[in-house]
Formats: structure tokens, sequence, C-alpha cells
């Protein structure tokens, strides 16, 4: 996987800002650790931005299983949704920073600074990254009433008849509504974008002719094997592992064009040197594991291992670069 959606930009300020922050994370006092004694001595939660049976909750939930056991101390997923992740993160930022109040977070946490008018949080200083734990990337469909065989062919359409061609998204702002900006600001077209509630209903609008296309993960390819949509390009840097041949969007005419959905465990700002790589060993461990991948995998999710370094630094990257996309779309929340 490349390590950006769009085309890599130099260090921005908010990056600076975030890798300063985790340095003076570091030289903290282990005041917490030494309050507590032996981490975890109580239970744990893990707040979840988005509703039960999502893909942040359902690896929330496995991930909390196996610490659980590791533990031996109860890890609670909590869910606490709404405007766009938002109340879930605010709640984790103002959390204590001692361990016992951990955020599965997803992309939104650095698309909404630009999409949330005064956002209560700063989604890198006022967090401790700890693991990028997963991703998956998003598909291309379309109906079979599409006068379109391939991502040139869309194109070709979109150009012709500007704003004929529908998007369905989960929301203004969601993941899948950005992935489709980003395709149509990389091509210099126009879409209509048409928000749903969420995938089901997405799936169901394309699946009936309602909307034109959609951008959304791999289980959407149960619909394509059984003719009821077509898919047109993969949003993976190379070939999919879950559409074997199937192109992708990049090879079709749009060089580096990815649509990735990640998913990472962060804390809150502060936590105690010592704890946060000892949190890092214990959730890769608990994803180290043949049955989670393959439940995982069952959802069209992969396993990754990025450390609170890395992701970090990915998340920084992210954030002015989503901003871009963003303004460009003219793309607004209220």
């Amino acid at each position: 996987m490349s390590r950006n959606p769009i085309e890599r930009q130099g260090a921005s300020p908010g990056r600076r800002h975030l890798l300063g922050g985790i340095v003076a994370g570091l030289a903290m006092p282990r005041l917490a650790l030494a309050q507590d004694g032996a981490y975890p001595n109580r239970p744990v939660r893990i707040i979840s931005q988005f509703a039960a049976g999502g893909p942040a909750d359902i690896i929330a939930r496995v991930v909390a299983e196996r610490l659980q056991g590791r533990w031996r101390q109860p890890v609670v997923v909590e869910n606490r949704i709404g405007a766009a992740g938002t109340i879930g993160a605010t709640y984790v930022a103002r959390a204590a920073p001692d361990g016992y109040t951990l955020l599965m977070a997803t992309n939104t946490h650095v698309m909404n600074p630009t999409l949330i008018p005064n956002l209560q949080y700063d989604p890198l200083a006022d967090f401790t990254p700890l693991m990028r734990v997963a991703s998956y990337h998003m598909f291309l469909v379309c109906h079979p009433s599409v006068p379109a065989q391939n991502v040139q062919e869309l194109i070709a359409l979109a150009k012709r008849e500007p704003g004929r061609v529908t998007a369905a998204t989960i929301g203004v702002g969601s993941v899948p509504h950005l992935a489709a900006a980003l395709f149509a600001l990389r091509a210099g077209i126009e879409l209509t974008y048409v928000p749903y509630s969420g995938s089901a209903q997405n799936v169901v609008a394309v699946l009936s002719g309602e909307v034109n296309v959609l951008f959304l993960g791999s289980l959407v390819m149960e619909h394509v094997r059984s003719g009821r949509l077509r898919v047109l390009g993969a949003g993976s840097p190379g070939p999919s592992p879950d559409a074997p041949g199937v192109p992708t969007i990049a090879e079709q005419g749009l060089p580096g064009f990815e649509a990735p959905v990640w998913f990472g465990m962060m804390g809150p700002k502060g936590l105690p040197a010592p704890l946060v790589p000892r949190l890092y060993d214990d959730i890769r461990w608990a994803l180290d594991s043949d049955d989670v991948r393959s439940r995982l995998l069952a959802q069209g999710i992969r396993t990754e291992d990025l450390n609170p370094q890395q992701f970090g630094s990915r998340m920084a990257e992210e954030v002015p670069l989503w901003a871009d996309v963003i303004r460009r779309a003219g793309i607004r929340t209220g």
C-alpha cells in the first residue's frame, strides 16, 4: 500500500506538531502507572465511534475479546456514536490518560478537522496513537444499466453529461463520499452525491438503479458475482486479493489513486511513556492469530501493524491531504 491516498506533499505543520507531541508524551512522568500499580487492575473500555455491527465495532470487539483473556480484566466495547464519530472521539480526548479508556478510530478522525467547524479537540495533539490495526480498500461499482464497462467509460459519460452520474454516500463527509470526491477531482468530472444513512441503504439504492455508482468494501463483490452490480475498478494500489482480475482504478488512467479505509487504536494525550509500547505489544498480540485474521477477512478486512510512531506520522500526513480534497470539492457538513 502506498503511504497516502493522494499525492505526497511536504511535511506539514500538523505533522511536526504531532511528532513534537509524541516526544513530549514520552518524557512524561510515570505517575499514572505508579498510582494504579500493575496495568490493568480494573476494567478497560474501548470506545467505538460507530454503531454495533460495523467494521470498526467488529474489530474493536475482536481485540477486546483477546485482550480480556490476556489481561484477566474486563475489556468492554462501548458505542458512543453520532456526529461523524466526533462524540466518541471527544469523550476519549477528555478521558484520564491512564490507559483505561481507548478509542477505535477510522479515517474520519483525520477528515473531521476540515469537515466540522469548531471541533472540540485536535485529532493529532489530543491523542496518543497506539497502533493502526487494519484496513480495507473500496471498489467502484455501478448498476448494470449504466453505460460504462470500465473507469474510462464512466469518466467519458460524466464528461458528456456533467452531473448526470449519481454516487451513493453514507452521508456528507463520509469515507465513501470523500473517496468519490477524490475520484471526481482526479478524473476532472462532476458527480451528484446522494446521501443515505448506512452502507446497506447505499447498496440497495444502487441495486435498484436509483443511484448509478458507489464506493464500498469487498462485501459488495457478492452482488458483482451475482450479476446485479458491475465492478469498474479496485481502489487498491495493486491487484486486490478480494477480486482477482479486477483492474485497479490507478491503472485505468488515475495513477496513484487509492480508496482505503483504515482503523486504529489510540488513547488520550499524555499516556505514560511505559504504557504506550505495552499497549502496542498487547494489541498486536491480540491481532496475531489465524482465527482473528480469518474472522476479519470474512468481512473484507486485513490486519495491519503500524507502530505508534508510524501510525502518528501517517495521520499527520493525511490531515492536510484530505483537507485539500474537501476544500477543492466544496464539501460542507452544515
